[in-house]
C-alpha cells in the first residue's frame, strides 16, 4: 500500500507541476503582450518589465525542473517494475501501483487466485520513494 500512495502522489505532483509550468508559460506571454504589443500603453516601465518577465522565466525553470526530477523517479519506478517482466511485472504494478486485491489481479490477467497469490509472494513490494 505505501509503494501505492508514493507512486500515485509523484504522479499527482509531477501533474501539478506540469499544469503550474503551463500556468506561468500563459502568465509570461500575457505579461510579455501588455508591455511590448504595439498601440497598447505599457503597464510597466521596460526596467520593470524585464524584471519581472526575467522573474516569472526563473519560476518556470524551477517548476519544469522539479517536474523533471519527479519524471525521473517514475520513470525509475517504473524500469525497475519492467524489469521483472511479464506476469512478474503485471502483478507488481496491480498490486502496488492500481492497489487492486488479489483477486481482482486474478481476473485482470487471467490466472487463478492461488497462482497470483504465490507469485505475488515472491515478489518484492514497490519501494516506498
Amino acid at each position: 500500500m505505501e509503494g501505492m500512495l508514493a507512486y500515485n502522489e509523484l504522479r499527482a505532483e509531477h501533474d501539478l507541476l506540469e499544469l503550474r509550468a503551463e500556468e506561468l508559460r500563459e502568465e509570461h506571454a500575457a505579461m510579455y503582450a501588455a508591455t511590448f504589443s504595439l498601440g497598447r500603453i505599457p503597464r510597466y516601465s521596460l526596467d520593470e518589465a524585464v524584471r519581472l518577465l526575467n522573474n516569472v522565466e526563473d519560476r518556470i525553470a524551477q517548476v519544469e525542473a522539479a517536474a523533471a526530477r519527479k519524471a525521473a523517479v517514475l520513470a525509475r519506478m517504473d524500469e525497475v517494475i519492467e524489469g521483472y517482466g511479464g506476469i512478474n511485472a503485471q502483478i507488481i504494478r496491480l498490486r502496488d501501483v492500481e492497489g487492486m486485491s488479489m483477486e481482482q489481479i486474478a481476473s485482470a490477467v487471467g490466472m487463478s487466485l492461488s497462482y497470483v497469490k504465490k507469485k505475488s509472494a515472491k515478489l518484492p513490494r514497490l519501494a516506498v520513494v
